[in-house]
């Protein structure tokens, strides 16, 4: 019996203290950080599983990112999905509310810190991946601004031309952006590929280029994101983006190793001048 009895203590020893080290690996390190200085490119897969802590003591966890809702037509990130962990709550947040900082002890480690605490954001404004459509409600808006004391700039309709997406239309989780089928613009029936991720300025909430997997070879494309036209077809969520090229011009252009974006200042400037654009937002309208 004793032995066993020790047996059993022992165990739990140990997975208390595996415990004690996953917990430590989740947390900053009592690592406060510092506020991030310039731009700072993560693609969406890791921009969009951030964890976020509180700002007053960053030794508290609030949650982690879930997803990114981004206004397709400019690539603005309008707010990030909080997963709280708590019985499921996610909540949204602003993106402009989050202080993006960099670990002192590895600068290649970011985190979010948030102005809230946990007792906060028990009565924040929760989100449903079926109703993105809210997000151009002013009430409903409004309710996440004065929750977080921030004023929301968001985007507005214009005259539509015939063809033209409502700007609800253009609203879409991260998640979603980064699979969307890619078609030649000139021609429906060439399929040039899928979106594999997004690369986000996390320091401004700008998504600066979609990756392109052409599945030729393994290829991927850095697409600079205002090159893409999001278009919709006669079903209910039947969207897809196009690109003025074609597969032959594609198999000339700038490609990068899958996940590999950290030499993006040696391909930023050929990948721009191969589809003839400039890394910048498009008007807010």
């Amino acid at each position: 019996m004793t032995v066993r009895f020790s047996c059993i203590l022992m165990g739990g020893v140990v997975l208390l203290a595996l415990f004690g080290i996953a917990l430590a690996a989740d947390k900053p390190a009592n690592d406060a950080g510092t506020p991030t200085q310039g731009e700072i490119i993560l693609p969406s897969s890791q921009a969009s599983d951030l964890n976020v802590y509180e700002q007053q003591d960053t030794s508290r966890k609030l949650g982690n990112i879930d997803n990114l809702i981004v206004y397709a037509h400019t690539g603005r990130v309008l707010y990030a999905v909080l997963d709280t962990g708590v019985g499921g709550k996610k909540v949204i947040v602003p993106w402009s509310v989050f202080q993006l900082r960099t670990s002192t002890s590895d600068s290649s480690k970011h985190f979010l810190v948030l102005n809230k605490t946990s007792h906060d954001l028990k009565s924040a404004p929760t989100f449903r991946a079926n109703r993105l459509a809210v997000f151009t409600d002013s009430h409903w808006v409004g309710t996440i601004d004065k929750f977080f004391s921030v004023r929301s700039t968001m985007p507005t309709e214009t005259v539509k031309r015939p063809g033209m997406l409502s700007v609800a239309q253009m609203i879409f989780q991260s998640s979603t952006l980064s699979d969307m089928n890619v078609y030649n613009r000139n021609d429906p029936s060439q399929k040039l590929g899928n979106i594999d991720n997004l690369i986000v300025d996390t320091s401004n909430g700008r998504v600066l280029y979609g990756i392109l997997d052409t599945g030729v070879g393994g290829k991927n494309v850095p697409v600079p994101w205002n090159a893409f036209l999001l278009e919709k077809g006669t079903g209910k969520h039947n969207f897809w983006l196009t690109l003025n090229k074609t597969p032959d011009d594609l198999k000339n252009a700038p490609s990068i190793e899958k996940g590999n974006i950290t030499d993006l200042a040696q391909w930023r400037r050929s990948v721009d001048e191969f589809f003839g654009v400039r890394t910048a937002a498009r008007p807010t309208h």
